[in-house]
């Protein structure tokens, strides 16, 4: 290139420059922020606390409660505790954090109950006691007035009758038990349709799906081989326990402490086995729920134009009203399974405690036999609710867990 070329260029050049206005070189001012006053704002606080109010009842109306409100209406410790209305009532209550329960009203009802049982047994104690002595004079008096093999007939008849006395109870306990978890059951499967209805809708698809399996696992397996193979295992056992103090010549020690291992054993490895998995399951249906709605959320917000944020914030809010309802639902209905399973485990506890002081009032009457054998019972009984309260325990923790599973899900959205 020539010099009188590149003179010509620089020339162009500097009429380019002087050309070109400086405004459009210089950066656009930014409009000033305008600050919303103080009614401005408590106008959009109010508007937003009525659109939450709308949602809120209309989620709360959309809900069926009739289920859990024949459940309340069938028990009366539930309704001491909480108080009068309907489930809707209390579950509006709780979510907003107006249900009123005192605690020490709470513990006087349940020392009500237990002491109410003890007292309806007593007469337990008084029908061993006066087997015991009728049994202890005949075997002091009876051989002096009576031949040997008479009042040894005597005797056993007494036993016979104390026999009698245990067989019924053992049987009404055992009723008691399995009427508790049918009771249970039911209550259960009227908590989780609506329980799962709630998770679906603040966006816990994949753990409501976990769920499913996790409750037909519960009602349909577990509680099963509880109810059908645990409960009758250790009614079994207390038959054994009976017939095997009959007499010194009748040897079933060590079947009977065999059966009842095995329905010990069975309880405690379904209640870990479920307790491992539906924890386990839950909890990865939880963070998977957070990260897709939070995907969600961000496609509506950046990929619907102009409205996509006023969408996004009703997401929100909607969620939010689903976990609050959710938040008392799940507390309604905590309060409904420790009652329903509390009334039957008061009871069987009460019989178990009665016939363990029955043991000891009669030991001093030299009655080994029957001594034994109310002790062995009341080992029985202790199984037996024990049995009842594992079967509500793993309830309580299925409803635990999917409370807990929406709380993860909203955290992490």
């Amino acid at each position: 290139m020539t010099p009188k070329k590149k003179s010509w260029m620089l020339v162009v050049a500097l009429l380019l420059l002087w050309l070109v206005p400086a405004a459009a070189f210089a950066q656009p001012e930014e409009s000033p922020t305008q600050t919303p006053t103080p009614e401005e704002l408590q106008q959009a606080e109010e508007q937003a606390q009525q659109e939450f109010e709308e949602d809120y009842a209309n989620m709360l109306n959309g809900l069926d409660f009739s289920g859990l409100d024949q459940q309340l209406q069938n028990d009366s410790l539930a309704q001491g505790i909480l108080g009068g209305g309907t489930v809707r009532d209390l579950v509006d209550k709780a979510a907003r954090g107006e249900l009123d329960m005192d605690a020490g009203g709470m513990l006087q009802a349940i020392g009500s109950l237990f002491f109410s049982q003890i007292r309806a047994h007593l007469y337990i104690i008084l029908e061993f006691v006066a087997l015991a002595v009728l049994m202890s004079l005949m075997g002091a008096v009876g051989p002096k007035v009576l031949s040997g093999e008479v009042s040894e007939l005597c005797s056993f008849i007494a036993y016979l009758v104390a026999i009698g006395f245990a067989v019924h109870s053992l049987s009404g306990v055992f009723a008691i038990g399995v009427e508790a978890i049918s009771n249970m059951t039911g209550l259960m499967q009227s908590i989780f349709p609506v329980m799962l209805t709630l998770l679906t809708a603040i966006g816990s698809s994949i753990s409501a799906g976990i769920f499913k399996p996790a409750m037909t696992l519960l009602t349909g397996t577990i509680i099963t081989l509880v109810q059908k193979v645990s409960l009758p295992a250790i009614l079994v056992s207390g038959l054994l326990t009976i017939v095997q103090h009959i007499s010194p010549k009748v040897q079933i020690e060590q079947m009977t402490k065999l059966v009842m291992k095995c329905a010990q054993w069975l309880t405690t490895v379904v209640f870990v086995i479920f307790l491992g998995v539906t924890a386990l399951q839950g909890l990865s249906g939880a963070a998977f729920d957070g990260i897709t709605i939070r995907t969600a959320k961000f496609a509506i917000n950046k990929f619907v134009p102009i409205v996509g944020g006023m969408f996004s914030d009703t997401v929100d809010t909607l969620i939010g009203c689903g976990v609050v309802i959710k938040q008392g639902v799940g507390m309604i209905g905590l309060i409904l399974l420790a009652t329903t399973a509390l009334r039957p485990v008061l009871q069987i506890m009460a019989i178990a405690i009665t016939y363990k002081i029955a043991a000891a009032v009669i030991e001093p009457f030299g009655e080994k036999r029957l001594t034994s054998c109310l002790s062995g019972l009341s080992h029985v009984f202790t199984l037996l609710y024990i049995a009842v309260l594992a079967a509500g325990a793993m309830m309580f923790i299925l409803t635990t867990l999917m409370i807990r599973a929406g709380n993860i899900n909203v955290m992490m959205r």
